[in-house]
């Protein structure tokens, strides 16, 4: 783990195994479901350790074989339809072992489908493009809640579905978009019956990142939908988030995902990365306007905002954990949000004199906290934007992609900020992003 070798020998497993599956297709197609469902298996693991690598040819792959592995669980039956509903009498030992077997290999295929709904929405906000779901439209069910699915043994399975036998829906009906309108701090009963199944919630949050990356991709991002958006992201954390905040630790990094979020539907980051240099001289020209005119706005300091609290997010997290698929990126997100904040304000506007700004920011609420006070910190408790080579948060969070995994992409990120911190940031860039 971490070690070169072992980089070496994961990108041979997945070289190996990515031939074997594409050569495998016919063939697997017509034998039995747990062979064609150990494929799709096979097939996320295989593009998670790609994702994650930062390996520039590893990630093309991944961002190809994305839909290949979807019309292949599509035809397994795996994104359609409900787990059937287990009651439990006075069944015998042996016979709840079984049941619980039956359960288990049924929990397996659910979180495996809603596995490649994560993966989708993480692909298209990396990549800038179309989700290839419709995420507001997800058939498959809700995942087991956490109790029940992290069972020892089968006889406290059992225990547990006989104390509270699970009403098996699908995962669309919890949608936070499918409801009718309501107060986004007051959540409805059917998005609060997801409140104790961990997977299930991320699921929804990445959902919610889709449905804003397929508004900003098609160019169709209205203020209406923005603000739908964020009532859906401050309901998902009166939700779930709210009581999860209490919780130590959250394995899957939730509110560093919806601080992601949100800060998406303050900024165009595909903007932002073509101003920085990614596409090259010409592309770079036309965005520069842009992140000009971002980086003095209101939608700036809240957006910085939401990266400083990402900040203290992954600083809170456990030495001994294990990042998150989306950590790496949203901190790399964070740190780009800081870098063209204070890069491309020619106009060299600081903070107000006053915190007034601040009083209309709906989400402020949930962090407990006057936004502007926090970028007054960050600055150095200076009115005016800290320099690049000054200490920041910009600076910090380029230092926690060193160390928040022994993951690829974590340590690619990290270089890409230091060469627009230290160097010349125009065609150094070019397709490294």
């Amino acid at each position: 783990m971490g070690s070169s070798a072992a980089t070496v020998q994961g990108s041979k497993i997945f070289e190996r195994l990515n031939k074997v599956i594409l050569a495998s297709w016919d063939n697997i197609i017509t034998r039995k479901a747990s062979e064609r469902i150990s494929l799709v298996q096979a097939s996320i693991l295989g593009q998670t350790f790609a994702y994650l690598s930062g390996n520039p040819k590893y990630m093309a792959t991944v961002e190809v074989f994305h839909g290949t592995v979807i019309a292949f669980a599509r035809r397994c039956g795996m994104l359609n339809g409900i787990q059937s509903s287990i009651q439990l009498g006075t069944e015998s030992p042996q016979e709840i072992e079984d049941a619980w077997n039956a359960w288990a290999r049924s929990e397996e295929v659910t979180r495996t489908a809603l596995g490649l709904y994560i993966h989708d929405a993480q692909l298209a906000t990396t990549f800038h493009h179309d989700p290839v779901f419709r995420h507001n439209a997800i058939h498959v069910s809700v995942a087991a809640n956490n109790d029940l699915f992290s069972a020892p043994n089968a006889a406290q399975w059992a225990n547990l579905l006989r104390s509270s036998i699970p009403e098996l829906t699908k995962l669309s009906s919890h949608i936070h978009l499918n409801q009718d309108e309501h107060s986004c701090s007051m959540p409805l009963l059917k998005e609060l019956a997801c409140k104790n199944s961990n997977f299930s919630c991320y699921v929804l949050l990445q959902g919610i990142g889709a449905a804003v990356q397929e508004s900003s991709a098609a160019g169709q991002m209205t203020q209406t939908d923005a603000e739908r958006y964020q009532d859906a992201l401050i309901c998902w954390y009166y939700a779930y988030g709210k009581a999860k905040s209490a919780q130590e630790p959250d394995p899957l990094c939730q509110m560093i995902l919806w601080h992601e979020i949100f800060m998406s539907l303050l900024v165009d980051f595909n903007a932002l990365e073509r101003a920085m240099g990614r596409d090259g001289a010409s592309d770079r020209a036309a965005s520069l306007k842009y992140a000009g005119q971002w980086s003095s706005s209101v939608e700036a300091k809240r957006c910085v905002v939401h990266a400083l609290l990402i900040h203290r997010q992954v600083g809170g997290m456990r030495i001994d954990s294990e990042p998150a698929i989306h950590v790496p990126r949203s901190v790399f997100l964070a740190a780009i949000a800081w870098y063209c904040y204070i890069q491309f304000d020619q106009a060299g506007s600081g903070l107000p004199q006053t915190f007034g700004e601040s009083l209309d920011i709906p989400e402020s609420k949930v962090f407990g906290a006057n936004p502007l006070q926090l970028l007054f910190e960050a600055s150095g408790f200076k009115m005016e934007k800290p320099k690049l080579t000054e200490i920041s948060p910009l600076r910090g969070l380029t230092d926690m992609l060193h160390r928040i995994g022994h993951w690829g992409i974590s340590r690619r990120f990290a270089r890409i900020l230091g060469l627009l911190i230290h160097g010349d940031p125009g065609s150094q860039l070019m397709d490294t992003i």
